[in-house]
């Protein structure tokens, strides 16, 4: 089966989507248990749960906005950004994990 552009461009934003919101939801708990947010740029909002989920979905757009401008100049472009996006997601998910004793 051969997979389209399109199809792995979906599949990348699809897992970066998953690994933000596996973020939000790690770090949430993580709070909750008396954690604290090492991100300098997230810890002022982070207690503030609706601010915290808009800033998040904010820079998942913005990600997702520079993969498809990379696109349009490049023909892979979009797979570069997306794939270093997903590399750069799944640390703070680990970190997370190891953190609430759930890895």
């Amino acid at each position: 089966m051969k997979f389209s552009n399109n199809d792995i461009s979906l599949l990348l934003i699809t897992l970066y989507a998953c690994l933000t919101w596996l973020d939000v939801v790690l770090t949430t708990v993580g709070i909750e248990r008396g954690g604290t947010e090492l991100n300098p740029f997230l810890f002022p909002v982070v207690h503030i749960p609706g601010l915290f989920i808009s800033v998040k979905m904010i820079g998942f757009v913005l990600i997702v906005i520079l993969a498809l401008f990379c696109r349009y100049f490049t023909r892979k472009g979009d797979y570069v950004v997306m794939s270093t996006a997903c590399s750069l997601g799944i640390i703070p998910v680990i970190w997370n994990l190891g953190a609430l004793g759930w890895w």
